[in-house]
């Protein structure tokens, strides 16, 4: 996705095919809200998301990243309307450090550097122990994403086939144009709408 808001789809290609493999392109826009343990919220592309209190210990950088609108696996709806992901950054002294990684919080999830707010900031693996988005649950961030979308998947970048790279649907619910759910883990998910 370009910077803003870009309500784009995919091409249309039969479900469970796959593009080129490895990962997707690095996200191209970021929103930025220091956010501490009461909680708070991050806007940014469309989308709200709010953290509750104790989803993170410390007070840290949140990034939520917006991706080109193209991923190297076929979502399972067929036409992507949004991939997106947070990052948490330890920021307890004012100067951003040590951040998750931006393709999702897996193992090996690849680490690297980004430019965010003016600042180079490394980005290193999966999310440490200031994070705390809760449990299946008692899940703390709420999305809501102001899109056409009417599903949302977990994206897991590292595989290459619809089923592996979308592991699962989230519960949703929709209404009045906003789809909403609520996470317990800071990865990457992308919203689809349905191909006709």
């Amino acid at each position: 996705m370009l910077s803003g808001l870009l309500v784009g789809a995919l091409a249309l290609l039969p479900t469970g095919s796959a593009l080129a493999s490895g990962p997707p392109p690095a996200a191209t826009a970021f929103a930025t809200a220091v956010i501490g343990p009461a909680g708070g919220t991050l806007s940014g592309f469309g989308m709200t998301v709010t953290f509750a209190a104790g989803a993170l210990a410390q007070r840290d950088l949140v990034i939520l990243g917006n991706w080109p609108n193209g991923q190297d696996v076929t979502p399972p709806s067929g036409e992507a309307v949004k991939t997106f992901g947070l990052q948490v950054c330890v920021d307890a002294t004012g100067t951003p450090t040590d951040c998750t990684s931006e393709f999702g919080n897996y193992p090996n999830s690849p680490a690297g550097t980004e430019r965010i707010d003016g600042k180079q900031l490394n980005y290193t693996g999966y999310q440490g122990t200031s994070v705390n988005f809760g449990s299946a649950s008692h899940k703390l961030v709420t999305f809501a994403v102001h899109t056409g979308g009417n599903a949302v998947y977990i994206y897991n970048p590292n595989f290459s086939t619809t089923a592996a790279a979308y592991p699962k649907l989230l519960p949703s619910t929709t209404a009045n144009g906003v789809l909403t759910f609520e996470t317990f883990q800071p990865i990457v998910w992308t919203v689809t709408s349905p191909g006709s």
